[in-house]
């Protein structure tokens, strides 16, 4: 079996250090409440920023797990590190995270499982009564926090089983989404979500109509050319 390129042998650590510099940073800012306390003041920086954040610390977590295993595992493979001789700290971590892997695959028998839970959580914490309560109360604020880093996850597991179509399939949606959401925010003309006043809601729904444009005028371009040069690339091998 051929051996790695020593450019790609060079960017695997390199992508790894980014990952957890990025996952660091993202935990780190996490914790500083005049950070959250600040964007939880308004409503778009809250639904958007706030959330996102979280969002990614779950997805990032296991992602930056994924790659930094896959390091360990190739040292074992280059030493020649044989199982029967006895274990490493490394050989015992890969054995473990591949456990977890498999048991999440193994109760995953439907590909669309984790994407009907992330739709259903994100639809559960943003109704109006739910959301004022988490906003109230301490303690569920942060249960919905950690659900949001749940939905990371479980977007880390659709990317693992419907590839390139989730990619495109999140990018439709969340135009969509966004410009729904920012229709109903930016002509609401009361008080949909009780901490915030009707400015702020109709702001934040500015702020996803905004959003919604960059996507379908940047991000789904860019994206679909992108693919489109891949595809060309591999059919020319």
């Amino acid at each position: 079996m051929a051996s790695r390129s020593p450019r790609l042998q060079s960017r695997t650590p390199l992508k790894s250090c980014l990952y957890v510099f990025a996952l660091g940073s993202l935990i780190f800012i996490s914790f500083q409440d005049t950070v959250l306390i600040s964007l939880e003041s308004d409503l778009g920086n809250h639904m958007i920023l706030e959330h996102t954040l979280f969002f990614l610390i779950g997805y990032l977590g296991i992602k930056t797990s994924e790659t930094i295993l896959k390091i360990l595992f190739a040292k074992i493979k280059n030493n020649n590190i044989d199982d029967a001789k006895g274990t490493t700290w490394q050989q015992t971590l890969m054995k473990r995270w591949t456990g977890i892997v498999r048991f999440l695959f193994a109760i995953n028998k439907s590909p669309f499982l984790p994407l009907v839970s992330v739709i259903i959580l994100l639809i559960f914490w943003h109704v109006p009564t739910v959301f004022d309560y988490a906003v109230f109360d301490g303690k569920v604020h942060i249960l919905q926090h950690l659900s949001f880093i749940l939905v990371g996850m479980l977007l880390f597991l659709c990317t693992r089983q419907l590839g390139e179509s989730l990619t495109l399939y999140l990018l439709i949606s969340s135009v969509g989404m966004m410009i729904l959401s920012g229709l109903v925010l930016a002509l609401a003309n009361g008080r949909i979500y009780v901490p915030y006043t009707i400015s702020s809601h109709n702001v934040a729904g500015e702020y996803m109509l905004a959003m919604s444009i960059a996507i379908a005028v940047i991000c789904l371009p860019v994206y679909l050319i992108r693919r489109t040069l891949l595809h060309i690339r591999t059919i020319a091998k």
